[in-house]
């Protein structure tokens, strides 16, 4: 078993190495093409789209707004616990200040709270762990993975409204994360 992690866990260091520039080029766009809370519809299509490319078979959640997608990697028992990863999409009301080449194009609106890399970050955790599941179809330990991005995280009607539809449904922890740019990178 040990040997068995310790080969996931390179596969896992390998594959986040070799998606640095597709995670960056997608991580600017998000950032260059923000949408204010509850009207995520663009920024919800270009996931989805991202995700289907890879083989994934997300739905779309109501209006529109949010989406999820579920993966199995190894061979989970039917009671085995499903973890889900969240991401928020939506930006703030705010004119971006940044002089560079992937600032926001949209004026008065900005992705200042770094929601941008959070969707970016759960979408490379996605495609890692379906990479996982390739590279180990029967060896890895069971898990049963729900990969939720939520709109309207700002307004704080993004949770209600995936809750009143059920995404977290069979959910039993939700892991979600937060940028601090005062941190060194790699620093925890």
């Amino acid at each position: 078993m040990e040997s068995t992690l310790s080969r996931c866990n390179e596969c896992i260091d390998d594959h986040v190495a070799e998606l640095d520039a597709e995670l960056t080029e997608l991580r600017r766009y998000l950032h260059a093409h923000p949408e204010p809370s509850g009207e995520e519809v663009e920024t919800t299509r270009l996931v989805f789209t991202r995700l289907e490319e890879i083989g994934m078979e997300p739905i779309i959640c109501r209006e529109g707004l949010g989406l999820i997608a579920d993966l199995e990697l190894g061979r989970p028992t039917a009671d085995a616990p499903r973890i889900a990863l969240r991401a928020d999409l939506d930006a703030l009301r705010l004119h971006d200040e940044k002089d560079v080449p992937y600032a926001s194009q949209r004026p008065g609106v900005t992705h200042a709270c770094g929601h941008d890399g959070h969707t970016t970050i759960v979408y490379g955790a996605a495609k890692t762990a379906l990479q996982l599941r390739r590279e180990f179809p029967d060896g890895a330990p069971g898990v049963r993975l729900r990969f939720i991005f939520q709109p309207a995280e700002e307004t704080c009607e993004g949770a209600k409204s995936l809750v009143e539809q059920g995404v977290l449904q069979g959910v039993d922890a939700i892991l979600a994360l937060h940028l601090d740019p005062e941190r060194p990178v790699g620093d925890a």
